[in-house]
């Protein structure tokens, strides 16, 4: 069963006082985000976030339960009135979690790509070189 849209837009305005929280559509499912991490989601109308030390102290009697199936079990969230509350849950769930990894800059993943083509002649590598920096000129047009 998917996660109606009025209850996500409801979540969502209980939990707009958090800093960085947003919402995202995947697979008729919810994803939280809150300070750029993953903090949880709404799944099947439920509100469930990342088990942590924060959300442990927040609700020491919360329940663990599971999104879908073969997913890792998360803290179903029942007090959904108090928005003070959301928004020190969300944000304590956010700090305990590690930062995002630094993904490789995609600049030097074209250039290993190029390298490992294996053209050893003069005129190939010229090529590559030339439609290599076309590429990343159109590639930041792109991005800014």
């Amino acid at each position: 069963m998917a996660t109606d849209k009025e209850y996500v837009q409801y979540l969502a305005e209980r939990m707009s006082d958090a800093e960085g929280m947003s919402l995202r559509a995947m697979m008729g499912e919810y994803v939280l985000y809150c300070k750029g991490k993953v903090v949880g989601g709404v799944y099947d109308n439920r509100l469930l976030v990342k088990p942590t030390a924060s959300a442990a102290a927040l609700m020491p009697d919360a329940v663990l339960v599971y999104p879908y199936e073969g997913a890792k079990q998360q803290y179903l969230v029942d007090n959904l009135e108090d928005k003070d509350f959301l928004k020190r849950l969300l944000e304590g769930v956010a700090d305990d979690l590690p930062a995002p990894k630094v993904k490789k800059k995609y600049e030097q993943y074209l250039i290993n790509q190029f390298n490992s083509i294996g053209y050893y002649s003069r005129n190939a590598d010229c090529f590559r070189r030339i439609y290599f920096r076309a590429w990343i000129a159109r590639r930041r047009i792109k991005c800014h």
